[in-house]
């Protein structure tokens, strides 16, 4: 919700404004099981300069490695990050 102001007001504190690779997603939920884990920072662009085709070819070995994992630029956290993939049901194809 926007106020006359033009302040963005929300009601959900816990999602407004975090990002899972800044580690601001809580780890448990409201019934204290837990839930989603952190993605996984693999390249952080702020620490270290590579060029396109180095990244691409990092992020091309971490999809070998990690066949578990997402592996993905984040925009947010300005990195090559990795997310665990969900598994499938088994009625799914």
């Amino acid at each position: 919700m926007v106020t006359q102001l033009g302040e963005c007001v929300t009601e959900d504190h816990e999602v407004a404004g975090s990002s899972p690779a800044h580690g601001t997603i809580s780890s448990t939920s409201t019934s204290g099981s837990p839930s989603m884990e952190p993605d996984r920072i693999f390249i952080d662009f702020k620490q270290e300069k590579l060029t396109m085709m180095e990244v691409m070819t990092k992020v091309a070995e971490l999809q070998k490695e990690y066949p578990e994992y997402e592996i993905f630029m984040d925009g947010d956290a300005y990195a090559i990050v990795g997310r665990r993939r969900k598994e499938r049901w088994e009625g799914e194809g």
